[in-house]
């Protein structure tokens, strides 16, 4: 994508923050938990860790946690047969995070969230539907936080729009050693031909834009910043209704950045495919793959 369509963009989700907050699908909880499986509860050897009812694939991650101490220790629940299960609160610095679409299940599984965004309409959102999440309005160039600040930090549906090499390294600055970089995207399904239909409603750039992921993994590999990274995908469904899918269309930074005439001419068209295409009062389920990528930082103490 070119740098200048990239900014431009990338600046279009203030206008549409209270769209983005009604249509956008948020996270699976078990990929959110694979991003950040260095800090996840400690409890019975017999309880998975990964891929839970997903389809993760090579989700892998060190089954010895740390030993907390009662300092940096809150409980997390119980578990089978009077097991207590603990947790070691993580700082996670959350880049471009929106209107905490993904910021809600970190903060409910105890870690302490500062949620980064640079467009103030987005922050806003967050802050109401996040109140315990410390909000921070700046970009991922320039994360104004001190240095080894964060056990981890985590993009959700945004890192293709940050100037990688720049990003990266503030990031692995922010990051202590051992920390964990996580990336997640959710993607349509296109397998499904009446999502592949609404695809082909949409430019080329917006479809080229959700296989992006794989090349920004190779920037990230090349930067030298990081370990190998690793893998898992899972699977979401989104229910729709009409407005609903033409909400979640219109919340698209390719559809935001149009004209109003092209912009409506898009929904019209979007709103027609959903009219001969719902068969159940419910109306459509959207389907997701949710690919997730976790790679740690290359630092010494």
């Amino acid at each position: 994508m070119d740098d200048s369509v990239r900014r431009s963009r990338s600046r279009s989700f203030g206008a549409t923050a209270d769209v983005y907050e009604r249509s956008r699908p948020e996270y699976p909880i078990e990929a959110a938990r694979w991003l950040l499986a260095d800090h996840l509860p400690s409890g019975p050897d017999d309880v998975p860790l990964d891929g839970y009812d997903s389809y993760a694939v090579a989700a892998v991650h060190d089954s010895t946690p740390a030993d907390p101490t009662p300092a940096d220790t809150a409980e997390f629940g119980t578990g089978p047969a009077d097991t207590t299960w603990t947790l070691r609160p993580a700082t996670v610095v959350e880049l471009a995070a929106g209107t905490g679409k993904l910021t809600r299940t970190l903060v409910d599984d105890g870690h302490v969230v500062v949620a980064v965004e640079p467009a103030g309409p987005m922050l806003d959102r967050l802050v109401r539907a996040v109140p315990r999440a410390i909000p921070v309005r700046a970009v991922a160039e320039r994360i104004p936080l001190a240095d080894s600040c964060a056990d981890a930090v985590v993009v959700a549906q945004a890192f293709h729009w940050f100037d990688t090499d720049v990003a990266l390294a503030e990031i692995a600055r922010v990051l202590r050693p051992g920390g964990t970089l996580g990336l997640i995207w959710n993607y349509r399904d296109e397998s499904v031909p009446w999502v592949r239909q609404l695809s082909g409603l949409l430019a080329s750039a917006e479809r080229i834009q959700s296989r992006q992921a794989e090349e920004l993994i190779e920037k990230l590999q090349w930067s030298r910043l990081f370990e190998p990274s690793e893998y898992a995908g899972f699977r979401l469904w989104q229910k729709l209704d009409r407005e609903g899918l033409v909400q979640l269309v219109a919340s698209r930074s390719y559809v935001a950045t149009l004209s109003p005439a092209e912009r409506n001419e898009v929904l019209f068209h979007v709103g027609q495919l959903f009219d001969m295409t719902a068969r159940q009062p419910d109306g459509l389920v959207m389907p997701y793959t949710t690919t997730c990528y976790r790679a740690r930082v290359r630092k010494r103490n």
